[in-house]
């Protein structure tokens, strides 16, 4: 599986958008629980919720990644297996268009 490879300015567009929306999320849940004077009261509850969420989100992303790039080291070993017997195989031929 080949990752996608974006630009800068898409990349930094994707994570503000993100961002925004784990914080509409615990600001909307949270005023719905405890009321919006409370919340606005309290942005240090916010962004402390946001933190956690989106270190929750990092962590699952990055264990995703390794689990790819384990997955890809394992393809890359069984191809890199067959190159011997491969370059035997050119050698073979070879040595028969030679003869």
């Amino acid at each position: 599986m080949k990752a996608e490879r974006k630009s800068y300015s898409k990349k930094m567009e994707e994570h503000i958008n993100e961002v925004f929306y784990y914080w509409d999320s615990v600001y909307n849940r949270l005023a719905d629980k405890y009321g919006k004077t409370f919340v606005e009261s309290h942005p240090e509850v916010v962004s402390t919720l946001v933190q956690s969420i989106a270190t929750k989100d990092l962590e699952s992303s990055i264990l995703d990644m390794s689990h790819d790039m384990i997955d890809s080291q394992k393809e890359l070993q069984e191809k890199c297996e067959s190159i011997p017997s491969a370059i035997s195989e050119i050698t073979f031929l070879l040595e028969k268009k030679t003869l």
